[in-house]
């Protein structure tokens, strides 16, 4: 299995926070600057879904978790490939 440079945090492991002088650890690759060739295919599916909530359905993520009866926070960790995007969600949603 290939590695490749996290897309989030840009291989650093951590991504600067906006309000201090602080950073916190990527939540894609754990702190490793690295992902997976599966977990690039979660970040790569997860954006598919973004781009169909968005673009297709025009709903807002408050929207599109009550439809489908999960969180936001759910929803957000499988549009950015936390966690994988293989559920019912999903089955729903393509």
């Amino acid at each position: 299995m290939d590695e490749h440079k996290c897309p989030c945090c840009g291989g650093r492991g951590f991504i600067p926070a906006i309000f201090k002088n602080i950073s916190l650890i990527c939540d894609i690759c754990k702190g490793k600057g690295i992902v997976d060739d599966e977990k690039l295919s979660w970040i790569e599916k997860g954006k598919e879904l973004k781009d169909y909530r968005i673009n297709v359905l025009k709903f807002t993520m408050r929207q599109a978790s009550i439809l489908y009866g999960i969180s936001v926070i759910l929803l957000s960790q499988y549009e950015r490939g936390v966690k994988k995007p293989e559920t019912p969600y999903t089955k729903k949603l393509l």
